[in-house]
């Protein structure tokens, strides 16, 4: 009954100006019924219109899948955002290097951001259409690769 409003006016000419949501003992005689709410994956799925259910007296609502995009599509936008956020890591790296060209514990740090970014990458080339429209890169990831690095920043 989430749609209920504060202020209605009943059929008979009843005016509410406030509070008639709290009024549940007018709600059912005034035609509000309770809501059914599907469980649907909002990704790949939308909420179609209400229907009222008059056997159960509530009312329902369909799930309605999206029309998908081509996987193709979707491999290339997840595959530009990786390129951005790499973009970014690549100059820290390089002023990193820059100031501790020989350092074996930033050498270290490169070779995750590297691994890492390889399993991106697989991960992206290999997920089924549902599972890589899902996928994120998780902002709590980038920042910790970047904190990783942050002992080398100026």
């Amino acid at each position: 009954m989430s749609g209920i409003p504060g202020t209605f006016t009943r059929e008979n000419g009843q005016a509410f100006w406030g509070g008639y949501q709290n009024m549940t003992e007018l709600h059912h005689a005034d035609g509000w019924r309770e809501e059914e709410m599907p469980e649907y994956d909002p990704v790949l799925q939308d909420l179609g219109e209400p229907y009222f259910d008059a056997e159960n007296d509530i009312v329902k609502y369909n799930v309605v899948d999206k029309e998908l995009p081509a996987i193709a599509d979707v491999r290339k936008e997840k595959l530009a955002a990786l390129s951005s956020v790499m973009n970014d890591f690549s100059l820290l790296i390089s002023r990193a290097k820059l100031l501790y060209p020989t350092d074996e514990g930033l050498n270290t740090i490169i070779e995750t951001i590297k691994t890492v970014k390889a399993k991106t990458v697989n991960d992206i080339e290999t997920l089924e259409l549902q599972a890589l429209i899902k996928y994120r890169i998780k902002p709590e990831d980038i920042a910790y690769l970047k904190g990783l690095l942050e002992p080398y920043m100026l």
